[in-house]
């Protein structure tokens, strides 16, 4: 599964370095996600949040009061966004508007680093004052 706005990343052959599937068609990707859109596995239900900004397609996945942030929201920082389809006013807006609209408690996993909580974040992220 990959967000549609990242997807077409997949037909980049450079992807392979980061071990992705490359090819020239998308065949490989098993759905398309988007913003609102529901994952069940098993018994939990993932809530998909698109917050673009590292890349145009970067996305959240929430279950229950935790979310996975990836490379869009770590602990009192933010994401790169000096790559490829990095955007600051993008990435910005997607955890202001998005992620700081979430419950104070909601834990917060990104991808390095460590945990911590929206609320923390809200209070205490000096890229996001």
């Amino acid at each position: 599964m990959i967000h549609e706005d990242d997807a077409e990343e997949l037909l980049n052959p450079d992807m392979e370095f980061y071990g992705l599937p490359t090819g020239d068609d998308l065949e490989h990707v098993d759905r398309m996600l988007k913003d609102g859109d529901k994952v069940k596995i098993g018994e939990t239900e993932l809530h998909i949040i698109h917050t673009p900004g590292h890349t145009p397609g970067c996305m959240c996945i929430k279950a229950g009061d935790n979310i996975l942030t990836g490379d869009t929201l770590f602990r009192v920082h933010i994401g790169r966004t000096d790559l490829k389809g990095g955007d600051t006013a993008a990435i910005l807006s997607s955890i202001k508007n998005k992620l700081f609209t979430l419950e104070s408690s909601t834990k917060v996993y990104p991808g390095h680093g460590e945990m911590t909580t929206i609320g923390f974040e809200r209070e205490n992220n000096p890229y996001v004052k």
